[in-house]
């Protein structure tokens, strides 16, 4: 299964027949890619990877490429993370600046601000798109991603706690029903209930409550009904705050 990004060949090599026809031999090459994230010089965004790293390694697995082709140095997209574990409450890591940085990981998101523009062509294995991924998550808020090439319902995903496995809409002990995303034209939040989706290349703020592991559905899976303890917006009041060209809408 030709599943990891890169530059394959198919070669036929053909014998022949003695008598009737000379051996033959070609090749064509071509090209696995996943999904492509275009990113603006100087301009805060929150990102994932849309394929399975197979290796750690940012510089391996991140590949920003410039508009002539070449490939930038990975610490342009000073990457930072934030990672809920580290005591006592949580830390940003930096890539640049801090030798505790985890990684590329499958499922997790990034904030960056490229010194300059580059498009993310990630190196990875493409992930099987008929499975569900699982991603695990610790108390506090978590940085997540999608692996899939296309939209994802966020109604459909699944949280597994000790052992069982709960519609999204009934896990509001365990994870918040909601997730939180990035507009990096507005420099604003954007709220994504059970009735939005997770798209991919784009970073996802969620609220964990226990330690558990979240079940992303495959494109195409169908949202569970809407309860209203998983509407945030529900008899709520919409706050929206501005400076200058800056703007903050999903506030509830």
């Amino acid at each position: 299964v030709l599943d990891q990004t890169g530059d394959w060949k198919v070669k036929l090599d053909w014998g022949g027949l003695s008598g009737q026809y000379d051996p033959t031999m070609a090749e064509a090459p071509f090209q696995v890619t996943g999904v492509a994230v275009p990113l603006s010089a100087g301009v805060l965004d929150m990102i994932s990877l849309p394929v399975v790293p197979v290796t750690p390694d940012p510089s391996l697995t991140f590949n920003p490429t410039r508009a002539d082709g070449s490939v930038a140095p990975v610490s342009v997209l000073d990457l930072v993370v934030w990672s809920p574990t580290v005591p006592p409450s949580g830390k940003y890591l930096s890539l640049n600046r801090d030798s505790s940085f985890p990684g590329a990981g499958g499922g997790r998101a990034y904030w960056t601000m490229p010194s300059e523009a580059v498009t993310l062509k990630p190196r990875g294995k493409l992930w099987n798109q008929t499975m569900p991924y699982t991603i695990g998550v610790a108390p506090g808020w978590n940085m997540i991603g999608s692996v899939f090439n296309q939209d994802i319902a966020w109604g459909a995903v699944q949280v597994r706690y000790q052992g069982n496995v709960l519609p999204l809409a009934q896990a509001g002990e365990v994870v918040r029903p909601y997730a939180w995303g990035y507009n990096p034209s507005t420099g604003s939040y954007v709220l994504v209930q059970t009735g939005g989706v997770l798209k991919p290349g784009r970073g996802y703020w969620v609220r964990v409550l226990q330690p558990c592991e979240i079940i992303l559905p495959t494109p195409g899976s169908k949202a569970a009904a809407l309860g209203r303890d998983a509407d945030l917006t529900a008899n709520a009041i919409q706050v929206v705050a501005r400076v200058g060209n800056r703007m903050d809408t999903d506030n509830y």
